[in-house]
């Protein structure tokens, strides 16, 4: 099984990647083995777009995992706590095998894309 694994900022690549011996950088995709590569794909701009969709198309994953920091909104959680969202069942044993935490990753649109962030920029706000 072919797994990708995205992680938005360097900042939050920055551990997985010292474990395999490598320096996270914008873009950097890592392949530890045959099954597992490793993409720091930046945060909401085509260029993010970009990678995510070349290493996909290169790779051809079985499994695509986003990871990466999270804000919480239960005071079950605190800090430093892992959390995932599957309705894979195989992915879902071993994640509670670890001990992480099933929750609901809510989304929010008021990330910017490419073309708000240089609408605003130009804008001056």
């Amino acid at each position: 099984m072919k797994i990708l694994t995205i992680l938005p900022s360097v900042f939050e690549a920055k551990s997985i990647f010292k474990y395999f011996k490598e320096k996270a950088r914008l873009g950097k995709l890592i392949s530890p083995s045959e099954n597992l590569s490793i993409l720091v794909s930046g945060i909401g701009c085509q260029a993010s777009k970009e990678r995510v969709e070349r290493a996909v198309e290169n790779i051809k994953p079985d499994v695509i995992i986003l990871m990466g920091y999270c804000g919480a909104c239960s005071n079950t959680l605190k800090n430093g706590d892992f959390v995932f969202e599957s309705n894979n069942s195989y992915f879902a044993d071993i994640f509670k095998r670890l001990n992480i935490t099933r929750a609901k990753i809510a989304c929010v649109d008021k990330t910017a894309d490419e073309t708000k962030k240089n609408t605003t920029m130009a804008n001056g706000l």
